[in-house]
Order: C-alpha cells, then sequence, then structure tokens
C-alpha cells in the first residue's frame, strides 16, 4: 500500500514539475522572439522577421505577383492574360483572312480560332462538327511476358493479370494481390516497364 502511495505521490510530483518547465520554456520562446534583431524584411509590406525561412513562407502569400502585360505591334492593345491572346487579337485584327491559321475548305473564309471557324461552317454551310474523341480509357487488356519477376509481391500482381487478362478502369481497385493491395494503373505501367507485361488501353471507339 505504501509503495502504491509513493508511486503516486511521484507521478504527481513529476508531472507539476514537468508543466511548470513547459510553460517556462513558452516564455522564453516568447522573449527571445521579441528580442531577436528581425533582419529579413518583406518588400511588399515592410514586415519584418528573424530569419530567411519565415520571409519566405509569408512572401508566398504576400501580395501579387506583377501581371506580365503583352501589347501588340500593330496598335495600342494589350493583355494581360496568356500570350495566345495577343496572338488571336493579331490574327484576327492585323492578318489577312486568307493567311490565318484555320480555312474553311467550303469558301475562301479564313479564322483566328477553331471555334469560330466551327460557327461559320454549322451556320453557313450547315455542317455538324464531330465532338472530340472520349480518350478516357475503360478497359486495360494485358498480356503476360517471358521475364519473370523477383520479388513476391510482383508475382502476386502477374498471377492476378493471368486470371484477369481483361480489367475494366472503373473496377481496377476491386482487384486485390499480395493479401490486402489494391490495383492500380501505375501498376501496369510500372510492370509494363520492367518488361513483365504489354498492355493496351482501349477506349469506348476502340472496342
Amino acid at each position: 500500500m505504501t509503495y502504491y502511495l509513493y508511486n503516486s505521490l511521484f507521478i504527481i510530483t513529476f508531472y507539476s514539475i514537468f508543466k511548470k518547465l513547459n510553460i517556462i520554456l513558452k516564455y522564453l520562446s516568447i522573449i527571445i522572439n521579441l528580442t531577436m534583431v528581425k533582419a529579413f524584411i518583406c518588400k511588399n509590406c515592410s514586415k519584418e522577421f528573424s530569419s530567411n525561412s519565415g520571409l519566405w513562407y509569408h512572401s508566398k502569400k504576400c501580395g501579387k505577383k506583377e501581371c506580365k502585360v503583352h501589347k501588340c505591334p500593330h496598335c495600342p492593345y494589350t493583355t494581360s492574360g496568356p500570350k495566345c491572346t495577343l496572338q488571336n487579337h493579331i490574327y484576327s485584327k492585323h492578318t489577312k483572312e486568307e493567311e490565318r491559321p484555320f480555312q474553311c475548305i467550303y469558301c475562301e473564309r479564313g479564322f483566328a480560332q477553331k471555334s469560330h471557324l466551327h460557327k461559320h461552317m454549322k451556320k453557313e454551310h450547315g455542317l455538324e462538327i464531330p465532338e472530340k474523341k472520349d480518350r478516357n480509357i475503360i478497359e486495360y487488356h494485358i498480356k503476360i511476358l517471358n521475364n519473370e519477376p523477383i520479388s513476391d509481391k510482383t508475382k502476386s500482381r502477374i498471377n492476378l493479370y493471368k486470371k484477369n487478362p481483361i480489367i475494366k478502369a472503373d473496377q481496377i481497385s476491386n482487384y486485390i494481390f499480395w493479401y490486402t493491395k489494391k490495383l492500380k494503373s501505375s501498376h501496369l505501367h510500372y510492370d509494363s516497364k520492367k518488361g513483365y507485361i504489354n498492355f493496351i488501353g482501349k477506349t469506348k471507339s476502340e472496342l
């Protein structure tokens, strides 16, 4: 009984000392921060920092980068957007139609942007522009090669491929190898790079 009493008293005493030390260290850190010479100053807001790293983290959020302004060489037009915006302006305002990048094959009209050509062909020639092909992978078709892996984990994946030579992309995480590991598309790329398999990712139009 006496042992447990002494043990409890020791724990309580140690905890109170530790708590006091923690408070002292906290106040010491505040005093050090106040007394340190702050030699690093932000150019945007003049805020001072005691370390270069502190200034670097602050500068990531402070102020905004100056926008680069693109000027037209033919007129007073300027833009702070991407350079292609200026290029589109030059094509549409300062370039002859026959020299513009997107030409109509049914008439002599030329356009600065592909979307404008598509609108023209639909309106003037009654042609519907086919939609872009869906490039999303639907299925992975896997072929096992003769190169044998060394690690048991990779061997487990190869056995999975042997049982499932066709894997649907939206269900790939349902395939488990090496006890609890979920299959990812990155595993296919890794195994292909190492020469264990060949695979083809097929889109909807290719099936």
